[in-house]
């Protein structure tokens, strides 16, 4: 009986210490995983922050440059009509009446499909019966 004591607590003694050491492992595991977790959402946040910092720029920019550019304008005279007129010479310019009327030639073109389509037209129907044109 004494023999089975010493190896049941020689069994018990490395099934602890087995134990032991799978709950070290697993607690180290456990810490590095956190800490990398911790580090991304660190990360995260400072990504965020930074894109927030850099809209925020870009916002007072843009505010910067359109207050500056009215201020340009209201002192220089007539620097706005120069400006209204600029932007108007990039429109193409609109057609007049006299442009969209038809030409002799556009008339001319017109009359021939006319014609055209009127002789196939007869020519369809003026064919000997029995006779289909074939495609």
């Amino acid at each position: 009986m004494e023999v089975e004591q010493l190896v049941g607590r020689a069994l018990n003694h490395n099934i602890d210490a087995d134990i032991d050491a799978f709950i070290e492992r697993r607690h180290q595991q456990r810490v590095k995983a956190e800490g990398e977790r911790r580090e991304e959402e660190a990360w995260k946040e400072s990504t965020r922050k930074h894109a927030e910092t850099q809209r925020q720029q870009a916002r007072l920019e843009w505010h910067l440059h359109h207050t500056t550019q009215a201020q340009r304008l209201r002192r220089t005279p007539g620097a706005a009509q120069l400006h209204n007129r600029s932007e108007r010479a990039m429109r193409p310019p609109k057609a007049s009446p006299e442009d969209l009327a038809p030409t002799t030639a556009d008339l001319e073109a017109a009359r021939d499909r006319a014609l055209q389509e009127r002789a196939r037209r007869l020519g369809f129907f003026n064919r000997p019966a029995g006779t289909v044109p074939r495609r």
